[in-house]
């Protein structure tokens, strides 16, 4: 079993959303992981899927975003050691985790999000 790690502390919310009434979700939003400049560090076409997972001690699931290249979630994540990593639905910023350690996993976790939030990617990237 792979081991998640949990990139995040600090999670800033924004705003609530609903899915889109269409059947391929992935054509109609995006999904993606920014630095702190705005600049992207991983896209859908980065992304494997999505998952959720139970968080010890808490009364709700966290986001499990599974990436194709574990290499990449290492390179970014030692590139932006200590600092916010920003996940975005389209343009609105569902979480701003920072990154306290290099992630040696192809996996990462973000917990915090509203359940119609976690749904909504899930279905986006599962598409």
């Amino acid at each position: 079993m792979k081991k998640l790690l949990i990139i995040g502390v600090l999670i800033f919310l924004y705003g609530c959303g609903t899915a889109g009434a269409g059947n391929d979700l992935s054509n109609e939003h995006e999904v993606y992981i920014a630095n702190d400049e705005g600049e992207k560090v991983a896209t859908m076409s980065d992304f494997e899927g999505a998952s959720t997972t139970d968080i010890e001690n808490q009364d709700y699931e966290a986001l499990v975003i599974e990436f194709y290249d574990a290499s990449l979630v290492k390179e970014f994540t030692e590139e932006h050691q200590g600092q916010y990593l920003p996940v975005y639905l389209d343009d609105e910023v569902l979480a701003k985790p920072r990154v306290g350690a290099p992630i040696e996993s192809s996996s990462l976790v973000v917990d915090g999000l509203e359940v119609e939030k976690v749904e909504k990617v899930k279905k986006i990237l599962n598409n």
